[in-house]
Protein backbone atom coordinates (compact mmCIF):
# COMPACT_ATOMS: atom_id res chain seq x y z
CA UNK A 1 0.00 0.00 0.00
CA UNK A 2 0.96 3.70 -0.87
CA UNK A 3 2.63 5.72 2.05
CA UNK A 4 -0.50 8.67 2.41
CA UNK A 5 0.81 11.94 2.77
CA UNK A 6 -0.91 14.54 4.64
CA UNK A 7 0.96 18.25 4.18
CA UNK A 8 -0.45 19.76 7.30
CA UNK A 9 0.62 17.08 9.30
CA UNK A 10 3.82 17.30 7.15
CA UNK A 11 4.05 20.98 8.19
CA UNK A 12 3.81 20.31 11.90
CA UNK A 13 6.38 17.50 11.79
CA UNK A 14 8.64 19.54 9.36
CA UNK A 15 8.63 22.71 11.56
CA UNK A 16 8.47 20.78 15.32
CA UNK A 17 5.29 22.14 16.10
CA UNK A 18 2.73 20.15 17.87
CA UNK A 19 -1.10 21.34 15.95
CA UNK A 20 -2.39 22.07 19.64
CA UNK A 21 0.26 25.08 20.14
CA UNK A 22 0.00 25.51 15.86
CA UNK A 23 -4.17 26.13 16.86
CA UNK A 24 -3.37 28.28 19.69
CA UNK A 25 -1.47 30.91 17.65
CA UNK A 26 -4.28 30.87 15.64
CA UNK A 27 -6.74 31.65 18.15
CA UNK A 28 -4.49 34.12 19.85
CA UNK A 29 -4.18 36.06 16.69
CA UNK A 30 -7.87 36.07 15.42
CA UNK A 31 -9.25 39.88 16.18
CA UNK A 32 -12.69 39.36 17.35
CA UNK A 33 -14.87 42.25 17.57
CA UNK A 34 -14.96 44.44 20.62
CA UNK A 35 -17.45 43.01 23.35
CA UNK A 36 -18.95 46.41 24.19
CA UNK A 37 -19.52 47.50 20.65
CA UNK A 38 -20.85 44.16 19.87
CA UNK A 39 -23.81 44.07 22.58
CA UNK A 40 -24.92 47.94 20.73
CA UNK A 41 -25.19 45.92 17.59
CA UNK A 42 -26.46 43.37 18.63
CA UNK A 43 -29.51 45.00 20.38
CA UNK A 44 -29.50 47.08 16.82
CA UNK A 45 -29.80 43.94 14.79
CA UNK A 46 -32.74 42.79 17.35
CA UNK A 47 -34.44 45.72 16.59
CA UNK A 48 -34.11 45.61 13.08
CA UNK A 49 -35.55 42.01 12.66
CA UNK A 50 -38.31 42.74 15.08
CA UNK A 51 -39.24 46.52 13.29
CA UNK A 52 -39.29 45.55 9.83
CA UNK A 53 -36.39 47.30 8.84
CA UNK A 54 -33.49 46.12 6.87
CA UNK A 55 -31.61 42.96 7.62
CA UNK A 56 -29.53 40.90 5.24
CA UNK A 57 -28.53 36.93 4.99
CA UNK A 58 -26.88 35.04 2.22
CA UNK A 59 -28.35 33.66 -1.10
CA UNK A 60 -29.84 30.48 -1.30
CA UNK A 61 -29.75 27.85 -3.91
CA UNK A 62 -27.80 28.18 -7.27
CA UNK A 63 -27.28 32.27 -8.07
CA UNK A 64 -29.71 32.86 -5.13
CA UNK A 65 -32.31 31.15 -7.37
CA UNK A 66 -34.30 29.85 -3.90
CA UNK A 67 -33.40 32.99 -1.43
CA UNK A 68 -37.44 33.42 -1.81
CA UNK A 69 -38.52 30.97 0.45
CA UNK A 70 -36.43 32.32 3.67
CA UNK A 71 -37.47 35.57 3.17
CA UNK A 72 -41.44 34.59 2.57
CA UNK A 73 -40.62 32.61 6.36
CA UNK A 74 -38.93 35.95 7.60
CA UNK A 75 -42.06 37.62 6.49
CA UNK A 76 -44.41 34.88 8.25
CA UNK A 77 -42.31 34.66 11.42
CA UNK A 78 -41.08 37.90 12.02
CA UNK A 79 -43.68 40.09 9.98
CA UNK A 80 -40.27 41.47 8.16
CA UNK A 81 -40.60 42.69 4.91
CA UNK A 82 -37.08 44.25 4.51
CA UNK A 83 -35.19 41.59 4.28
CA UNK A 84 -32.45 41.93 1.28
CA UNK A 85 -29.46 39.03 0.23
CA UNK A 86 -26.24 40.41 0.48
CA UNK A 87 -25.01 41.47 -3.17
CA UNK A 88 -21.84 39.09 -3.16
CA UNK A 89 -22.56 37.09 -0.14
CA UNK A 90 -20.22 39.01 2.03
CA UNK A 91 -20.57 42.56 1.43
CA UNK A 92 -22.28 43.20 4.83
CA UNK A 93 -20.41 40.94 7.42
CA UNK A 94 -17.16 42.63 5.68
CA UNK A 95 -18.48 45.77 6.17
CA UNK A 96 -19.38 45.03 9.77
CA UNK A 97 -16.91 43.49 10.93
CA UNK A 98 -14.42 47.12 9.70
CA UNK A 99 -16.78 48.93 12.18
CA UNK A 100 -17.07 46.72 14.53
CA UNK A 101 -12.86 46.14 14.64
CA UNK A 102 -11.52 48.90 13.53
CA UNK A 103 -10.01 47.30 10.93
CA UNK A 104 -10.37 47.20 7.12
CA UNK A 105 -8.54 44.44 4.69
CA UNK A 106 -5.54 45.92 2.49
CA UNK A 107 -5.78 48.96 4.14
CA UNK A 108 -4.95 48.40 8.05
CA UNK A 109 -5.01 44.54 8.24
CA UNK A 110 -3.28 42.44 5.63
CA UNK A 111 -3.38 38.31 5.15
CA UNK A 112 -6.78 37.72 7.54
CA UNK A 113 -9.43 36.48 6.47
CA UNK A 114 -13.15 37.34 7.67
CA UNK A 115 -14.67 34.25 8.64
CA UNK A 116 -18.34 33.05 10.05
CA UNK A 117 -17.52 31.30 12.74
CA UNK A 118 -20.61 29.03 13.60
CA UNK A 119 -21.84 29.62 9.61
CA UNK A 120 -25.45 29.76 9.48
CA UNK A 121 -25.50 32.53 7.03
CA UNK A 122 -29.10 32.08 5.78
CA UNK A 123 -30.02 32.41 9.20
CA UNK A 124 -31.63 36.27 9.88
CA UNK A 125 -29.66 36.61 13.18
CA UNK A 126 -26.46 35.13 12.48
CA UNK A 127 -25.07 36.64 8.98
CA UNK A 128 -24.94 39.68 10.28
CA UNK A 129 -24.62 38.94 14.02
CA UNK A 130 -21.29 40.07 15.53
CA UNK A 131 -20.39 37.29 17.88
CA UNK A 132 -20.69 35.08 14.51
CA UNK A 133 -17.65 37.00 12.52
CA UNK A 134 -14.09 37.17 13.09
CA UNK A 135 -10.85 37.91 11.23
CA UNK A 136 -8.94 34.52 11.08
CA UNK A 137 -5.04 34.83 10.16
CA UNK A 138 -5.42 33.53 6.42
CA UNK A 139 -3.01 30.54 7.24
CA UNK A 140 -5.26 29.11 9.66
CA UNK A 141 -8.20 29.89 7.45
CA UNK A 142 -8.35 26.42 5.91
CA UNK A 143 -9.04 24.69 9.90
CA UNK A 144 -12.25 27.25 10.00
CA UNK A 145 -14.21 25.38 6.95
CA UNK A 146 -15.03 21.97 5.69
CA UNK A 147 -12.76 21.87 2.66
CA UNK A 148 -10.28 20.64 4.41
CA UNK A 149 -9.50 16.79 5.13
CA UNK A 150 -7.82 16.60 8.37
CA UNK A 151 -8.37 15.45 11.72
CA UNK A 152 -7.27 18.00 13.26
CA UNK A 153 -9.63 20.26 11.78
CA UNK A 154 -12.43 19.63 14.15
CA UNK A 155 -10.34 19.87 16.95
CA UNK A 156 -9.58 23.56 15.93
CA UNK A 157 -12.97 24.51 15.01
CA UNK A 158 -13.67 23.16 18.29
CA UNK A 159 -10.98 25.49 20.37
CA UNK A 160 -12.16 28.35 18.02
CA UNK A 161 -15.82 28.40 18.78
CA UNK A 162 -15.29 27.90 22.47
CA UNK A 163 -13.27 31.36 22.81
CA UNK A 164 -16.23 32.72 20.87
CA UNK A 165 -18.28 30.97 23.35
CA UNK A 166 -16.35 32.00 25.79
CA UNK A 167 -16.07 35.45 24.68
CA UNK A 168 -19.79 36.41 23.45
CA UNK A 169 -21.81 33.50 25.76
CA UNK A 170 -24.07 36.75 26.70
CA UNK A 171 -25.07 37.27 23.30
CA UNK A 172 -25.71 33.76 22.32
CA UNK A 173 -27.65 32.38 25.14
CA UNK A 174 -29.90 35.58 24.38
CA UNK A 175 -29.99 34.19 20.48
CA UNK A 176 -30.72 30.29 21.78
CA UNK A 177 -33.18 31.87 24.23
CA UNK A 178 -34.87 33.25 20.98
CA UNK A 179 -34.92 30.26 18.96
CA UNK A 180 -37.07 28.56 21.96
CA UNK A 181 -39.59 31.63 22.39
CA UNK A 182 -40.14 32.05 18.85
CA UNK A 183 -41.08 28.35 18.73
CA UNK A 184 -38.93 28.52 15.33
CA UNK A 185 -39.58 24.67 14.87
CA UNK A 186 -43.31 24.42 15.13
CA UNK A 187 -43.64 27.75 12.78
CA UNK A 188 -41.33 26.22 10.24
CA UNK A 189 -43.89 23.43 9.82
CA UNK A 190 -46.69 26.01 9.99
CA UNK A 191 -44.90 27.96 6.95
CA UNK A 192 -44.63 24.51 5.16
CA UNK A 193 -48.47 23.70 5.24
CA UNK A 194 -48.95 27.34 3.72
CA UNK A 195 -46.34 26.63 1.11
CA UNK A 196 -47.58 22.67 0.08
CA UNK A 197 -48.47 22.10 -3.46
CA UNK A 198 -47.56 25.37 -4.03
CA UNK A 199 -43.54 25.13 -4.66
CA UNK A 200 -42.08 21.68 -5.94
CA UNK A 201 -42.22 19.24 -2.97
CA UNK A 202 -38.79 17.95 -3.39
CA UNK A 203 -37.11 21.72 -3.09
CA UNK A 204 -39.66 22.44 -0.02
CA UNK A 205 -39.01 19.26 1.63
CA UNK A 206 -34.97 20.26 1.07
CA UNK A 207 -35.60 24.08 2.28
CA UNK A 208 -37.32 22.68 5.60
CA UNK A 209 -34.21 20.63 5.86
CA UNK A 210 -31.86 23.59 5.71
CA UNK A 211 -33.74 25.72 7.69
CA UNK A 212 -33.77 23.42 10.75
CA UNK A 213 -29.83 23.47 10.44
CA UNK A 214 -29.78 27.58 10.03
CA UNK A 215 -32.01 27.44 13.34
CA UNK A 216 -29.91 24.82 15.41
CA UNK A 217 -28.96 25.83 18.76
CA UNK A 218 -25.53 27.10 19.54
CA UNK A 219 -23.70 25.00 21.73
CA UNK A 220 -19.62 24.59 22.29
Amino acid sequence: MEEKLDSYTKFFEDFNITPQEFFKWGIDNTIFPDYDISENFWKDLLSRIYNNQPVYIRGYGRNSSHSFLFIDFYKFVFNNHNIMIDPSNNTKPQKNLSFLTNYKKNVNLFNYQRSHIWGHTKNIFLFEAPWNIAYVPKIIDPFTGHETINASVAEYQKAFRSAAFEKYEKFIKEYNNIIIEERISEKLYDFQKVLNGKIDDKILNRFIIDCKNEFSMINV
